[in-house]
């Protein structure tokens, strides 16, 4: 966690705003992928590719092997999650009817509720920010 022990709001917001603007390359199945068609990667992903200092940024990322790098325990400390908040947002890959049975993967707008239930953090558009 952060120093605070709360949750990196700005730096949430910061990696929920690029997700919403590059959907093609957001996968919560996927910590993070390259291949032919470019990469793709979930939440704590793209934390770690944005944030994490030893990656660098976007610019640098394919410098770095991220076989042997914990992208869970990163993202989280990035983030300053609980581990609860991890379970309920770096492993959210689908969603469930009522008896429990698979349904699809959560759109963007399904994370973004899921992200302000578990962390209060209400996602808006940075363009939206300044006009609420």
């Amino acid at each position: 966690m952060n120093a605070a022990g709360a949750v990196n709001e700005p730096l949430l917001r910061e990696v929920l705003a690029f997700i919403e603007l590059h959907p093609q390359q957001w996968d919560q199945g996927a910590w993070i992928q390259t291949g032919v068609c470019g990469t793709t990667a979930c939440l704590a992903g793209w934390t770690v590719v944005l944030a994490d200092p030893v990656v660098g940024g976007l610019e640098r990322m394919f410098e770095v092997d991220f076989t042997r790098m914990d992208i869970r325990g990163r993202a989280q400390a990035l983030l300053g999650f609980t581990d609860e908040q991890v379970e309920w947002l770096f492993y959210y890959t689908m969603n469930y009817d009522e008896d429990g049975n698979p349904v699809g993967r959560p759109t963007f707008a399904d994370f973004c509720e899921r992200v302000e239930r578990v962390t209060g953090v209400r996602f808006k558009p940075p363009e939206t920010l300044d006009a609420a």
